[in-house]
């Protein structure tokens, strides 16, 4: 893996790692149910709370990261 050269692309790098990071993260706790090839309700429910409170989270780490 590239090191980044800038603080731009550190900050790039480590969004693309936390929306994988999050997405991997509400899947995992999410999805149950393996035999059908569709989420049901309840798993698109939880996945979609889930992403909102990673992005809660990701949107305050970007506000203090961008006003400190």
């Amino acid at each position: 893996m590239d090191c980044p050269t800038t603080t731009q692309e550190a900050f790039s790098m480590a969004t693309k790692r936390f929306f994988n990071d999050a997405a991997s993260e509400c899947y995992t706790h999410c999805v149950k149910d393996f035999l059908n090839k569709e989420m049901n309700l309840s798993e698109k429910n939880c996945v979609n709370t889930c992403y909102k409170k990673q992005m809660i989270i990701y949107d305050n780490v970007e506000d203090l990261m961008i006003n400190k």
